[in-house]
């Protein structure tokens, strides 16, 4: 990969998910036919707002980056369920998006796979036995040697930067959380081996991204270093 493409940036937008506010009947109308169908299944008017708002702010940001009609958009999946955009076909554009809590991240770039994760912190009841399950020996050893204070918040930082790699691969469970290493501390942030081949790793670049007090963000993308410019999305 070039240095010119290294250097473009990977937009980040922050998408606020309103539970007690339903977007307009003009913006569901942009969605698809599946995914109207898809939002009338949940149980509660909260967690369909939840959705609607995240699906129409998608729409609308690829959108605008493409020069289209938001309801023109046709999404595709590869063989491990990972989604892209089958319509306009050859765009270049990569997308990755995730939600949990009231806020989603949608990551737009080009010029390689990307993978996004945004996590709500919430109370863990069995923190050492989910990172003995999923993380990796050294992975566990770096969390396990923090104070007991600090692994709550590092937990969260090591899981969203696995499950970003994860999305970026698009294998799904194919290809394991502890198959891979990741650094947990906020000043080093980075893949340190993947299957035991740090060569590997170096061609992929992990950033944190500013999602707020209470959530923790990470974007991981195929290049060997990534600039990432954060913004806010606005409904129309």
């Amino acid at each position: 990969m070039s240095k010119a493409a290294d250097a473009r940036p990977v937009t980040v937008w922050r998408i606020a998910l309103d539970p007690a506010r339903a977007p307009g009947a003009e913006a569901v109308a942009e969605l698809s036919e599946e995914e109207r169908a898809r939002a009338a299944r949940f149980a509660t008017d909260a967690l369909r707002n939840r959705w609607l708002h995240g699906h129409v702010a998608t729409r609308r940001i690829l959108a605008r980056e493409l020069g289209v009609a938001p309801s023109s958009i046709v999404y595709g999946a590869e063989s491990a369920g990972k989604p892209f955009l089958a319509t306009p076909a050859g765009s270049g554009i990569e997308c990755s998006f995730s939600d949990s809590g009231e806020l989603a991240l949608l990551a737009v770039g080009r010029h390689g796979a990307l993978g996004v994760d945004v996590e709500v912190h919430r109370p863990l009841a069995d923190l050492d036995g989910m990172a003995e399950r999923f993380f990796a020996p050294a992975e566990q050893a770096a969390l396990f040697a923090l104070r007991e204070s600090e692994r709550e918040a590092a937990f969260y930082r090591l899981w969203t930067r696995k499950e970003a790699y994860i999305k970026a691969l698009g294998t799904g469970l194919g290809h394991p959380l502890s198959r891979f290493v990741m650094t947990l501390a906020t000043d080093d942030v980075r893949l340190v081996t993947v299957d035991d081949d740090a060569a590997a790793a170096a061609r992929w670049s992990v950033c944190s991204i500013d999602v707020g007090a209470g959530y923790e963000g990470a974007l991981v993308a195929a290049r060997t270093r990534t600039s990432v410019v954060t913004l806010d999305w606005t409904p129309n």
